[in-house]
């Protein structure tokens, strides 16, 4: 059933498609990047869904967050389809080669491995908290990539899509804000280009 959902997702996604993007086009790296991102996310979400249905234990917070995860998992599932398709119908790599600034670009919110994994090994409180601010940092960079896909891209359907990450993921921060708030946690800052480090470890 995933295949074929992410399959089908991906065949939407071509079926406007007028012209074929270079390597030098906006849209191949956007792609790329997004794919990464989104990998990510689901990564993240699925840790922390999997130890919040392990545990089977009533809490208003726990089951607001299994929805928030699952939510979060899927969307991008499908996202990632579409991206996938379009580069393989574009002949491009799944995979960025370089040659675009990606701090320009907004990629400057992803995770380190170790803070990915550490949301399988703390207690799950902090997990759950550990989750919410990486998430919004994450939800910041994806949000800054759309609006800089929007202004860039030249290919309709990869504008439309940029503009749903850029509404579903401005939403899904206050969301998050609010879940982190509950908790009595402070906001975390935004990512900068100096976060950028991060994809590299």
């Amino acid at each position: 059933m995933g295949l074929a959902v992410l399959l089908f997702a991906g065949w939407l996604g071509l079926r406007t498609v007028p012209r074929t993007p270079t390597s030098s086009s906006f849209e191949v790296p956007f792609a790329q990047m997004m794919l990464l991102h989104h990998g990510q996310a689901v990564d993240m979400a699925t840790r922390l869904r999997d130890r919040l249905v392990a545990l089977e234990r009533p809490d208003s917070v726990q089951t607001t967050l299994k929805f928030v995860t699952l939510d979060i998992a899927s969307s991008q599932l499908i996202q990632m389809g579409t991206f996938q398709a379009w580069l393989e119908l574009w002949g491009q790599p799944m995979v960025y080669s370089g040659g675009m600034d990606l701090r320009a670009m907004g990629m400057v919110g992803i995770a380190t491995p170790e803070q990915v994994r550490s949301l399988s090994t703390p207690p799950l409180p902090k997990a759950e908290t550990r989750f919410l601010e990486l998430m919004i940092r994450h939800h910041q960079s994806g949000v800054a990539m759309a609006s800089s896909a929007k202004k860039e891209v030249t290919a309709p359907q990869v504008r439309v899509l940029a503009g749903r990450i850029k509404a579903t993921q401005g939403t899904e921060i206050r969301q998050l804000e609010a879940l982190l708030t509950e908790r009595g946690q402070p906001l975390p800052t935004p990512p900068t280009p100096k976060d950028m480090p991060g994809m590299n470890h």
